[in-house]
């Protein structure tokens, strides 16, 4: 049983139902949309691409998707998602793809508005507004004054259920792309009871009901990796049937082959505070509270010998992380780095670690190995697809059960090999690459757009109007959230200086 984990066996009925809900919403979202096709494919034959010839004017003769995410930056408050996005952007524009951009941090005129949450003030969060969303039912339809959008990709947003209702009314084809794991992500954040009830039991389940139904009535549904859309079909989310193919790391490789030894050296040497003997496991990344650092400092402040652990990135919990800095033990270095740096991160560090069970893939871990690094992972979504059996590239532990020291201590020893044979590691993770399976989302795309779902003539102003009432139930949602937010904050500072006033020592 996991330390401080939750016992789930006891859940309300009012919890069980809700959970069942999401099982029904999936199925009558998957339902709608066989219906949907059936409505379509009953049209006249015109209304059809069906020749090679047709399929290729349709995806070759400037073709344009509108690509709806956080970001596509390198560094930001997006994490994985905006570096996977970025290549995946120059993928569709290689292709022929015109990329029309709808993001957060930018600033088009179809910036998605932002939500700035008072105890994560850097995350780049969304908020459904009705007028972003009368903006893009505007763009949607066919205008002569803009060129006509062939498709649309979203990620997981909050504004995804209205986005999805009016791609559904204007008969423009969607792609839902998942890649977090919503539920993990809201739950376990403490706070006033009234935030936590609002979070756990309401926007948890909210969002897993959410998922199914958008992913229903969308015209595909892909996730990350095998394992996560297993999960994601577990709770409800059955129109995920597809995953991609390893994200591009051209890039990230082609650093690590410049590197000089010196370099790596140097690198080794800020990492270990000037003590490159010592064996070196490094954290690179996000500093949040599901990504559960914490687990990983227990473990290795614990284990014998002349080990260093260094955390590298920026995050919410930074002030936190800060103060594990103990030299040489515990080194923290705080700032986010450029992808591809982090090429010489990887070949700096003798084992890539994290305790996280929140991954739906894990792209710190899948460069680290393309750059010869052998990782130490949690046994959970994402990263069992990454580390096999035979341990050719890592192994996978419990950082969160009772025997974790230990369970780390023989990960260490058994993978110790694997430091000092990068070659061996690289090509390991190279055959699991290409033995994936999955799908790009160039091909993915291509497929899409061919076929066009039916255009709900009759009942897209009941949908536009639906698509509007619900960003504005949601944006009205996140006021209350971040005004419950703010009073748990203040109440915390409160508690602060209560406690270093000296009429109370």
């Amino acid at each position: 049983m996991c330390k401080g984990s939750r016992n789930l066996a006891k859940q309300s009925a009012a919890e069980r139902l809700l959970k069942a809900s999401v099982f029904l919403v999936g199925s009558a979202a998957v339902q709608l949309r066989k219906l949907g096709t059936k409505r379509k494919e009953s049209k006249s034959n015109n209304t059809i691409i069906t020749s090679t010839q047709d399929t290729t004017v349709a995806t070759k003769a400037g073709s344009r998707v509108l690509l709806v995410v956080p970001s596509v930056t390198d560094c930001n408050g997006a994490g994985g998602v905006a570096t996977r996005w970025n290549g995946y952007s120059k993928e569709l524009e290689a292709a022929g793809w015109t990329v029309e951009l709808c993001t957060v941090d930018g600033s088009e005129e179809l910036s998605v508005p932002r939500f700035i949450h008072p105890c994560y003030p850097d995350t780049l969060s969304d908020r459904p507004t009705a007028e972003w969303t009368s903006k893009m039912w505007k763009r949607l339809r066919v205008h002569p004054s803009q060129p006509p959008v062939n498709a649309v990709i979203m990620t997981d947003m909050i504004i995804n259920f209205p986005l999805a209702l009016i791609c559904r009314a204007a008969g423009v084809p969607l792609i839902y792309s998942m890649h977090t794991d919503i539920g993990k992500l809201l739950y376990g954040h403490g706070g006033l009871w009234l935030l936590r009830m609002l979070t756990e039991l309401f926007l948890v389940r909210v969002s897993e009901a959410s998922q199914a139904l958008t992913a229903g009535i969308c015209t595909a549904a892909i996730t990350t990796s095998p394992s996560f859309m297993e999960l994601l079909q577990s709770r409800g989310v059955r129109a995920c049937t597809r995953f991609y193919a390893a994200i591009p790391a051209e890039e990230i490789i082609n650093t690590y082959r410049r590197l000089q030894p010196a370099q790596i050296q140097d690198m080794r040497e800020q990492m270990t505070a000037g003590h490159p003997e010592r064996r070196l496991l490094c954290y690179a990344g996000r500093w949040s509270v599901e990504k559960r650092m914490h687990l990983l400092k227990e473990c290795v402040t614990q284990l014998p010998g002349n080990i260093t652990l260094c955390f590298i990135g920026d995050g919410p919990i930074a002030s936190i992380v800060q103060e594990w800095a103990d030299e040489p033990r515990v080194v923290v270095l705080q700032g986010m780095r450029p992808r591809a740096d982090l090429a010489l991160v990887y070949a700096a560090a003798d084992w890539i670690v994290s305790a996280s069970d929140f991954e739906t893939f894990g792209n710190v871990a899948f460069e680290a190995a393309l750059c010869g690094t052998p990782c130490l992972l949690e046994r959970a979504q994402g990263f069992v697809d990454q580390i096999g059996k035979d341990e050719a590239t890592g192994a996978l532990l419990e950082y969160c059960a009772d025997d974790s020291v230990e369970q780390l201590s023989n990960a260490m020893k058994r993978t110790a090999w694997l430091t000092t044979k990068p070659a061996q590691v690289q090509k390991a993770a190279r055959l699991r690459q290409s033995g994936n399976g999955g799908t790009t989302v160039v091909k993915l795309l291509d497929e899409v757009a061919i076929t066009k779902p039916a255009q709900c003539s009759i009942f897209w102003p009941l949908l536009f109007v639906t698509s509007l009432l619900i960003s504005a139930f949601l944006s009205a949602v996140l006021s209350v959230t971040k005004l419950l937010a703010k009073t748990e904050s203040s109440r915390k500072n409160k508690q602060r200086v209560e406690t270093r006033d000296p009429k109370n020592e």
